[in-house]
């Protein structure tokens, strides 16, 4: 006879520095798991906003020791940071699952998580592994917004980079809108930008520019309340790719790091975003310019391009993987 479910542990990249991709998929989980097995965040000392995030999603954190012997099933880790002796300890606590982006789990690992738009399968070499976008840990409110029609011309771009201040690169977008504005495309903006009271003069000067409409915000409380009043996203891969994927939002996608190339080029191979690097002379994405006008005036392909995305991400993503960590905890109790 089987034992019940242990409860989860999720050792979680929390700082600001790393940006908010990492808590976000782990808060979607835990809040698939909260109602059948005890969940736990574990985050890192003084992250302060996961911490906020934790409380308000109702799921239990802490930034101290994890208390072994609280009978944890699954220990999930999500980071990019921690060390072979991190891994050595959450594996010695429980059966141990990892969120992988970059090709190259830990080889101790009991079950690997890539939910990198383009992959499928159950096994990353010999690891069990739950891998493409049906796995994306996405939030409903985001498939909820699938339905929405898309406009003849985008009236509303949301420009958003990530957690992380990008102050440069949001100057290097901004010039690209307005090179791209003309009489038929003249949408108003919404810049989503850390730290904003930091970023430098160049970049005011544009936002503050009247002709430009174009506001600008620290931080959204609700993101999938902000996409349904947008048209078009020129924004960073990760999480809020697969969101906007989610939500059928056309979007041209800007590579910020290493991390976000596998997704960013898996989800333009799926037709469900453009592909871009801020350096134009790179061969891996497209000039940014032309690729903003080139969706904005393209209604079949901004049609196209939302169907393809809500075909790929779900809202299931989240419950198919709380599944198979209550699976996994199962297994150990045996």
């Amino acid at each position: 006879m089987n034992k019940p479910a242990k409860g989860v542990v999720f050792r979680v990249a929390s700082q600001a520095r790393v940006g908010g991709g990492h808590v976000s998929r782990c808060l979607a989980v835990a809040r698939a798991l909260a109602d059948t097995v005890p969940v736990l965040m574990v985050l890192d000392p003084s992250a302060e906003a996961s911490a906020a995030r934790c409380a308000e999603a109702g799921i239990a954190a802490t930034d101290g020791a994890l208390d072994v012997d609280a009978g944890w099933g699954v220990c999930v880790l999500d980071g990019y940071e921690f060390t072979a002796a991190d891994y050595v300890y959450y594996a010695s606590v429980a059966a141990l699952a990892v969120f992988d982006d970059l090709g190259d789990p830990a080889a101790m690992a009991s079950l690997v998580i890539n939910a990198t738009p383009g992959l499928s399968g159950d096994r990353w070499g010999e690891q069990p592994a739950l891998l493409g976008s049906r796995f994306a840990p996405i939030r409903p409110q985001f498939a909820a917004l699938a339905d929405r029609a898309v406009p003849a011309m985008p009236g509303h771009v949301l420009v958003t980079l990530g957690r992380t201040p990008a102050h440069a690169e949001a100057e290097r977008v901004l010039d690209a809108i307005e090179a791209a504005r003309n009489h038929e495309f003249d949408p108003e903006v919404t810049l989503i930008l850390p730290a904003a009271a930091e970023a430098p003069d160049s970049l005011r000067r544009i936002i503050d520019r009247p002709s430009h409409r174009i506001s600008m915000l620290e931080s959204v409380p609700d993101m999938a309340a902000m996409l349904a009043e947008t048209d078009l996203v020129i924004g960073a891969g990760g999480v809020s790719l697969l969101e906007r994927m989610a939500a059928g939002i056309p979007s041209v996608s800007i590579v910020l790091a290493d991390n976000q190339r596998a997704a960013i080029r898996g989800a333009a191979a799926l037709g469900a975003t453009r592909a871009c690097e801020l350096d134009d002379d790179s061969a891996t994405g497209e000039n940014l310019e032309e690729a903003i006008w080139r969706l904005a005036s393209d209604l079949a392909l901004r049609v196209a391009m939302a169907r393809a995305g809500r075909d790929a991400v779900d809202d299931k993503g989240a419950k198919r993987i709380a599944d198979a960590l209550i699976a996994l905890a199962t297994e150990g109790a045996r």
